[in-house]
């Protein structure tokens, strides 16, 4: 399925991406390569992903190795990548 992308995760991922650099550039090239990753499978696995509690049947898949999850929907055509959040932040 296409993966479409809500305006938010850029920033989300922009801001995540920039703290990150400012611990070391090893750190950020390493989280954006798990992003890749999860995306992938994201893609290839949506249902796999758990359910999240809310009424819009939002899914989570955490990002190995960092406190974050990608939050995204199924959609009948495509699949929605919402966010990239901390796993401590109140994204609803």
């Amino acid at each position: 399925m296409e993966l479409r992308f809500d305006p938010r995760f850029p920033q989300d991922l922009e801001s995540i991406l920039d703290w990150y650099d400012l611990i070391s550039s090893h750190a950020s090239e390493k989280l954006r390569t798990s992003i890749k990753r999860q995306l992938i499978s994201i893609r290839q696995f949506p249902e796999s992903f758990q359910l999240l509690h809310t009424d819009r049947d939002y899914r989570g898949a955490i990002v190995s190795g960092y406190p974050l999850m990608i939050v995204f929907r199924i959609e009948e055509h495509a699949i929605q990548i919402w966010r990239v959040i901390h796993l401590s932040s109140d994204w609803t």
